[in-house]
């Protein structure tokens, strides 16, 4: 789903993923207007990344990418 609709952000992710060795996190996508990103899970066996669509509304793709790589580093350490 999230390759389909934001291939550069499933691109990131594989990036980071494929790097320190863990397999693509889950991703989720909630139709929310708020700003919003988070990430959670025990380890990165099992990790997600959750944006709401307010991330894509309101913020750059720089910007994007930034909240993003932020969320995966909290998998990654």
């Amino acid at each position: 789903q999230v390759a389909a609709q934001y291939p550069a952000i499933a691109e990131l992710i594989n990036h980071i993923a494929t790097e320190h060795k863990f397999p693509f996190p889950k991703v989720g996508i909630i139709p929310d207007n708020n700003p919003t990103a988070f990430s959670y899970g025990s380890g990165r066996f099992n990790s997600r990344v959750v944006l709401t669509q307010g991330i894509f509304h309101f913020l750059s793709p720089e910007e994007v990418n930034a909240v993003v790589a932020h969320e995966m580093g909290h998998i990654v350490n």
